[in-house]
């Protein structure tokens, strides 16, 4: 005989409540049907271990309950709960984030302005920019954190970038106001103060960010960023959609005008068409994405499924794109081009490739071969449309600043500075500005190679292939497998090839609308590289997340960056006159870029499904070489 105490229990989830112990069904935090009724109006303090049984948990007019945490009183019959979103908190938000950015302002222009000028007394300059940390500290920072702890760590996510971003510039510019002649500005007291207070600022933003870090890392915030990702994707979605839906406004009437008006635009053909094709990349890169974000973030709020996705043959998707080529090219070897078919080629042109990356990532193969299963649409078109929306922002702004920083330190290592007599220039002077948008006059060709190669070949491969993972990183779960964080890897890679294709493309064409075969094709390359690169970054997550092996991630990741610099390394030595390059032909040059391209093309195109079918998981092995299969027959089956 089983007693009754070693029975198992009915429902091994409430096996721990010490009124039913496992007969009857109720959540951990929801009051048991069997405790005793609570007193209709007492204050008490629940003790631990019965709120975490659930046992304080007081039923609602739902049938449900209401959480035991933070209950400490009853609250009367017919009383209103406050609400966490009161009109004080909102009003010490805003007050909060107001003080903050307005402190953070003064802060820069008393730098920048005050403790440069020879005018101005560096001793006040000081104390106001004492003030303007403390008030933004106590007024704005305590305020926000008292008011509503939630929205300060998002408003510190954007401090902390302000910070690193003003930090950089006041580090690159201390040595730019030592060489002007300006008598306005003092230049060692500038110089000193914007290089000390640089590193504090850019101290004090890291250290921001790294907390911010920690915080989007615990458990609670991670799953608070889960309840708000629809509605915040979907926002900025809408956004995205917006400014996309302005841009194709203006090609249609760029449209409507050529058309309507073709006799004042048949000298121009040329300019139509590459400003028609110049407003589709930009259509493109916001509409796309934005319509991505504004569908999955209100079909998923919804709680709508997705189904599989199942991508068609790798060896079609290249047919169709050599299809479209040909249509495309041979409208732009006619004497007048027409404008309005370049819209839909120019954009098939674009993701084509891409497409066939992801078939080659999620069949392993040309053909049919073994679909991946597990991947839907949604997380697919996500993938795509995340590294738009997100890596391909993002990416140009850190490119766009690096970029500067190189140049600006080349020009003060040339001395470019030492004539200018102001800051913003103007009809008559020669500004700082001025000088940097002439840095080609400034700089040898040399120094014009390493800046391309720092800004070009360094700094990007890190910025983008971390960015464009992040998308990975949103869609992972613990029970992604490897191939499934591959594909979607290549996914996102394709999506940021998309828009360098149409980019890049809508750039070569301005000059000769004969070349746009050519540009499309070279960026199909481009893409196999980015599906690869991100493919390896997307896999490297998973090892973090999931594999708990970080030294293989990062080693992804790196492997991921050096293909990826090598990519444009060779690029940027192409163009440049270091060495004997300056001395070959146009056509020597253009021969071996073509070689170059086709054959690193080749090797990332052939490594997507090899590697793709490595990480396929094995199948299941026959009943008949497992041990149920060397059972014996039982039940009177033979």
């Amino acid at each position: 005989m089983i007693d009754d105490d070693e029975r198992l229990p009915a429902f091994p989830e409430t096996a721990t409540c010490p009124y039913c112990r496992g007969s009857l069904r109720h959540g951990a935090r929801q009051r048991c049907p069997a405790a005793p009724p609570l007193p209709a109006d007492r204050p008490y303090d629940a003790p631990p271990a019965a709120i975490a049984a659930g046992t304080f948990a007081r039923p609602n007019q739902r049938g449900g309950s209401f959480p035991a945490a933070g209950y400490g009183r009853t609250r009367p019959k017919g009383a209103k709960q406050a609400s966490p979103f009161g009109f004080w908190r909102f009003v010490g938000a805003v007050t909060g984030t107001i003080t903050l950015m307005v402190c953070v302002s003064v802060y820069a222009w008393l730098i920048f302005d005050d403790l440069t000028s020879a005018y101005q007394s560096g001793g006040s300059a000081l104390i106001g920019v004492a003030v303007s940390i403390l008030v933004g500290a106590t007024l704005g920072l305590a305020l926000l954190w008292r008011s509503w702890r939630a929205y300060a760590k998002g408003v510190c996510v954007f401090l902390a970038a302000t910070l690193i971003m003003l930090g950089y510039f006041m580090l690159i510019f201390a040595p730019v106001y030592r060489q002007i002649n300006d008598a306005g500005i003092a230049e060692y007291q500038a110089s000193n103060a914007l290089f000390i207070f640089g590193l504090l600022t850019l101290g004090g933003g890291i250290v921001l960010a790294a907390l911010c870090l920690r915080w989007a890392l615990e458990p609670e915030a991670r799953a608070s960023l889960g309840r708000w990702r629809r509605p915040l994707g979907a926002a900025y979605g809408v956004l995205l959609g917006l400014l996309g839906l302005f841009v194709i406004g203006t090609l249609g009437l760029v449209l409507g005008v050529a058309s309507s008006d073709s006799s004042d635009f048949e000298a121009e053909d040329f300019e139509v068409v590459a400003v028609v094709i110049g407003f589709t990349a930009l259509a493109m890169q916001f509409f796309v994405p934005g319509m991505i974000l504004v569908y999955h973030g209100i079909r998923s709020s919804l709680g709508a499924r997705t189904s599989a996705f199942r991508p068609p043959w790798a060896i079609a998707i290249a047919v169709t794109f050599g299809a479209v080529l040909l249509a495309g090219q041979a409208n732009m070897r006619l004497e007048s081009p027409y404008a309005w078919p370049m819209p839909a080629l120019h954009t098939l042109a674009a993701v084509l490739p891409g497409a066939t990356y992801i078939a080659f990532a999620m069949r392993a193969s040309w053909l049919r071969g073994r679909l991946l299963k597990g991947i839907t649409w949604r997380q697919i078109t996500l993938a795509w449309g995340l590294a738009i929306a997100v890596g391909v922002m993002m990416a140009g702004f850190v490119n766009s600043i690096g970029g500067l920083g190189v140049t600006v330190l080349l020009l003060v290592y040339n001395g470019a500075f030492e004539d200018v007599s102001s800051i913003s220039g103007g009809s008559f002077e020669y500004g700082v500005w001025d000088v940097i948008g002439d840095a080609e006059i400034w700089l040898t060709s040399t120094q014009q190679w390493i800046a391309n190669i720092v800004a070009i070949a360094i700094i990007p491969p890190f910025a983008e292939e971390f960015l464009k993972g992040l998308s990975v990183l949103f869609l992972i779960r613990r029970t992604t497998t490897r191939g499934q964080a591959f594909a979607l890897g290549a996914a996102a890679g394709a999506g940021f090839g998309f828009v360098e294709a149409l980019l890049y493309g809508a750039g070569v064409i301005a000059d000769d609308l004969s070349a746009w075969w050519e540009i499309m094709l070279i960026r199909a390359g481009s893409t196999s590289l980015h599906c690869l690169a991100t493919g390896l970054v997307g896999l490297g997550w998973w090892y973090w997340m999931n594999g708990d092996d970080k030294r293989r991630a990062i080693s992804l990741y790196f492997t991921a960056v050096i293909l990826h610099a090598i990519w444009n390394g060779f690029a940027v030595t192409l163009d440049s006159e270091i060495f004997w390059i300056g001395t070959l032909e146009d056509k020597t040059i253009e021969y071996v870029a073509y070689g170059f391209v086709i054959v690193m093309a080749a090797a990332f195109i052939w490594s997507i499904p090899r590697i793709a079918r490595g990480l396929r998981e094995p199948p299941p092995p026959p009943v008949a070489d497992t041990p149920l299969g060397a059972m014996r027959p039982w039940m009177g089956v033979p």
